[in-house]
């Protein structure tokens, strides 16, 4: 496994997350006088059993209080919070529900080859995100957290640029792992989102198709390098390919994605994708109505 940026920020999350839990554990304790430290690290890390009770605050205001913590509760993505407080098709994808969930997603993400460009690879895991929670959403009402609806993307992305580049063992590889991916959704009895997978992996398919490279076969490429990175500028050719410009720049996709945030919520709430991201970093717990 490798360090890269999607993974040190799995991490970097996961820390705030069990962070975000135990800062509650004192209320939680007020409601289940049994629920001490060592059964609620057990819950946050093993998926043990949570507490949540509704309570009714000083002000009288009556409020969920959830050993989740509020991190958990304000990024979650919950279907019938999502046009409300779009921000979630996103957050969700920095929670996980236990090690394993957090180790499975760490470990793909590093397995993943490291041939897309940065800027197509981050495209690609946001759109794949958005995507497949939009796919959970059209056949499911439970909250879903997780990456990996933008990690289906990237195998998505990736099968598409090596299948057009001829690499179709390289390629036949991605789509075995999405569809090991699955078949461990339907053995999960209903605990794994497979539409926000098969989602993903469509959005990822589309990133590949409009904003992946084009390739160019050349008789006199075979004598250029052929080395990693795909987008290496001192190389330009892979697997006697010359790469060419995508059919769309990919800046016009982040410009995609940010209309399309801007849109999740106008006429329903005046909370934007980036005020309620905000509103969970300053204010924990304000816009799932939780206590901190």
């Amino acid at each position: 496994m490798r360090f890269t940026s999607n993974t040190m920020l799995l991490l970097v999350s996961y820390f705030f997350q069990i962070t975000s839990a135990l800062q509650v554990n004192k209320y939680v304790k007020q409601i289940a006088p049994s629920f001490g430290y060592g059964s609620h690290l057990q819950s946050l890390l093993l998926s043990g059993g949570a507490v949540q009770r509704y309570i009714r605050a000083s002000t009288g205001r009556r409020i969920l209080l959830s050993s989740d913590g509020p991190l958990n509760a304000d990024m979650i993505f919950q279907p019938r919070l999502a046009f409300s407080q779009p921000h979630r098709f996103l957050s969700s994808s920095l929670l996980h529900g236990n090690l394993i969930h957090l180790y499975c997603n760490y470990s793909t993400i590093s397995s993943i080859p490291n041939f897309l460009k940065p800027s197509l690879y981050f495209l690609t895991f946001l759109t794949a995100t958005v995507l497949g929670n939009l796919a959970h959403l059209s056949f499911s009402s439970n909250p879903v957290l997780g990456a990996s609806g933008g990690i289906c993307g990237l195998y998505g992305c990736a099968y598409y640029v090596l299948r057009k580049n001829g690499k179709q063992r390289e390629a036949d590889a991605m789509g075995k792992s999405m569809l090991y991916m699955l078949v461990y959704g339907l053995l999960s009895g209903g605990r794994v989102s497979n539409s926000s997978h098969v989602g993903g992996f469509l959005a990822g398919l589309g990133c590949g198709a409009v904003f992946g490279p084009n390739f160019k076969k050349e008789y006199n490429s075979k004598r250029a390098p052929n080395r990693h990175p795909l987008f290496n500028k001192d190389q330009g050719y892979m697997n006697g390919r010359r790469i060419g410009q995508g059919a769309v720049p990919v800046y016009l996709g982040y410009i995609f994605l940010a209309i399309l945030a801007a849109a999740a919520g106008q006429g329903r709430t005046t909370l934007s994708p980036l005020k309620g991201m905000w509103y969970v970093l300053r204010f924990p717990g304000l816009v799932s109505n939780t206590v901190a």
